[in-house]
């Protein structure tokens, strides 16, 4: 008997979720896509930083993930930024910062998911899973990433 639940989420699913949260309640941005490739998560953005208008992408290394889904540096990417303009613009994501945290938080080349205050943020029927689950394995493949949630033994 299996002991692992597989979460997968498509990039149109994700894409969804910050197109409701982060773009339709700010001005400053016309755009936002996340494509999910073999091991990294390309992230472009469309929008106006500092009365200049134009377009960012980021790519999102996995670098590490805990298995602890209370640890609130659950899964931690490295933040590449592609081109000048996104360098410029990777500091004005303090603008999200109040929708986003304490669940994402971006500091300098760095980006870190507090799974536990996701789901109990935006998912509170998913709670059962932050005490009787860990996180198994996290992948990121093209088109979907794939979360594996262990149960514990009890």
């Amino acid at each position: 008997m299996s002991r692992d639940l597989f979460l997968g989420l498509g990039d149109e699913i994700i894409n969804d979720f910050l197109k409701d949260l982060l773009v339709d309640k700010n001005e400053h941005v016309q755009r936002l896509e996340m494509i999910a490739e073999q091991n990294y998560i390309d992230l472009k953005l469309k929008g106006s930083y500092k009365s200049m208008k134009g377009k960012a992408r980021y790519k999102l290394h996995l670098e590490e993930f805990s298995e602890d889904l209370t640890n609130p540096k659950t899964i931690l990417f490295t933040v590449e930024p592609v081109g000048m303009f996104s360098k410029m613009a990777l500091g004005s994501i303090k603008m999200f910062k109040k929708k986003l945290e304490p669940s994402v938080v971006v500091e300098k080349n760095r980006l870190t998911i507090n799974l536990c205050s996701i789901i109990e943020r935006w998912k509170p029927e998913f709670t059962y899973l932050i005490k009787d689950y860990s996180l198994g394995n996290f992948e990121i493949k093209p088109g979907i990433i794939i979360a594996d949630f262990t149960k514990r033994k009890g």
